[in-house]
C-alpha cells in the first residue's frame, strides 16, 4: 500500500504506468532489456540528463520502485560504502547462488562512490536485486512516453 500511495501523490500518469505494469506482468508479458548500454559510472550527487537515480544504502534501494521513459536510464549510486554489485531477476531471500536471473543485465562489481548505469530499450517491469546485499532490491517500471495507457 505504501507503494500505490507513493503513486497517487506523484500523479495518475504514474498511477496509470503502475496499473499497465502490474497488468503485464500478470498476464507474463514482462520484457527483459534489449542490447543494454550498461556501464560504471562516477557516482554524482545530481542524476544526469535522462537518468533516474538509485541510491544504495543502509540496505536499501531509495526509491525502491521508479518509472523511466522509454530509451531513459537508471542509475544505481553506491552511497555506504560497500561493494555492490547488482543482476536482474529478483534473486532469492537466502541468495545462496541457486536462484536464476530472468534477464542479461550484470552489473559486475561495483565500490562506494561508484555507480552502474542502464538504458532500457523496451518497456516493461525489470526487478533488480543486489548480489552482496540479497535485502536490496529495486523495481524500474518503463514506459512509451505520449503512450495511451488504459485501465481496463
Amino acid at each position: 500500500m505504501k507503494r500505490v500511495g507513493v503513486f497517487l501523490s506523484r500523479g495518475s500518469t504514474q498511477l496509470v504506468v503502475l496499473a499497465v505494469a502490474v497488468a503485464l506482468t500478470a498476464f507474463g508479458l514482462g520484457v527483459a532489456i534489449s542490447h543494454p548500454e550498461v556501464k560504471k559510472v562516477a557516482a554524482s550527487a545530481i542524476c544526469p540528463q535522462n537518468t533516474t537515480c538509485i541510491t544504495l544504502k543502509d540496505d536499501r534501494a531509495e526509491p525502491d520502485v521508479i518509472t523511466v521513459p522509454l530509451g531513459g536510464y537508471a542509475q544505481f549510486n553506491s552511497a555506504d560504502g560497500q561493494t555492490h554489485n547488482i543482476g536482474e531477476g529478483s534473486g532469492d531471500e537466502h541468495h545462496d547462488g541457486s536462484h536464476v536471473h530472468t534477464g542479461t543485465s550484470m552489473s559486475g562489481d561495483f565500490k562506494s562512490d561508484e555507480a552502474w548505469r542502464v538504458q532500457f530499450k523496451q518497456t516493461g517491469t525489470y526487478d533488480f536485486h543486489d548480489h552482496y546485499h540479497p535485502e536490496i532490491h529495486a523495481t524500474v517500471i518503463v514506459y512509451q512516453p505520449g503512450g495511451d495507457y488504459k485501465i481496463k
